[in-house]
């Protein structure tokens, strides 16, 4: 790559080179000789294919995901898209099957999401301190997260000016994806609870006070029953407020959210 200096600025091909403009400053390079039909049909890129087929469909499954998390948006920050679709192409390649055809399955590579915060800034593991024991029911529809006590002076880092705080827990849940041979494309193992959300809040608890039996319980539906093609993928989040004049007014950076399990 040469750097074009001198009055005559060319972007566009000329002779087998390609003059181009990036950050501002004017380039030369040879024109390559892999072409579009090459790398979609000669055996030498049947690698690159498979690589871009699960990378692609891992950017499809997340914006879907993503979907689903429509009622916590608030919790997320402009870098969750690249990070969480990083996340599903990881999962996608520990998957069984075929290269390029390989299974999205969250609950067997669950500990490449658990964890995973929602805001990179303000993350869950530095706002919330108290042990999360998370509690699911046989059918996985239901899940809960009690505390026996609240003591906010040492189970809570809030920001700066917070004078009140409500903890949040959610439940979602999801589906493995397949690749369709007779679709080439992937698919839901099961459409059954794949999307159904629910989430539970405290009520507005003060800073300064101990809070005791606080108790949180989402619910997907009485009659719902997670197979063994779905997940459910459980989030905890918090977030801080500031009481002036009997009013609550919530803190521009006072929203933290994490995954904090799949089952």
């Amino acid at each position: 790559m040469a750097k074009v200096e001198g009055i005559i600025k060319i972007r566009g091909s000329i002779d087998g080179l390609c003059f181009y403009k990036m950050n501002g400053a004017y380039y030369v390079r040879k024109k390559s000789s892999v072409t579009r039909k090459r790398v979609k049909h000669a055996a030498e890129f049947k690698r690159v294919r498979e690589n871009a087929q699960e990378f692609g469909w891992s950017v499809k499954i997340g914006k879907l995901l993503r979907g689903y998390w429509q009622p916590l948006k608030p919790f997320m920050d402009k870098s969750l898209y690249y990070r969480l679709q990083g996340v599903l192409y990881k999962i996608m390649q520990k998957g069984s099957g075929l290269r390029g055809e390989r299974v999205l399955d969250l609950q067997s590579h669950k500990l490449l999401l658990t964890g995973f915060e929602f805001k990179v800034k303000d993350g869950l593991s530095g706002r919330l301190l108290l042990p999360l024991d998370i509690q699911v029911n046989t059918n996985r529809n239901q899940g809960s997260l009690a505390f026996s006590s609240i003591n906010p002076l040492y189970g809570l880092n809030p920001p700066k000016g917070a004078t009140h705080f409500k903890i949040h827990l959610s439940g979602l849940g999801f589906s493995t994806f397949m690749y369709q041979s007779n679709l080439d494309a992937y698919a839901p193992s099961s459409q059954n609870a794949l999307g159904l959300f629910d989430e539970a809040q405290t009520s507005i608890l003060d800073l300064k006070q101990i809070h005791q039996n606080v108790q949180l319980q989402f619910n997907l539906g009485q009659n719902v029953v997670l197979n063994s093609h779905n997940c459910l993928i459980v989030s905890v989040g918090v977030t801080f407020y500031q009481t002036i004049n009997g009013d609550f007014y919530q803190l521009e950076d006072g929203e933290s959210m994490q995954i904090v399990d799949v089952f």
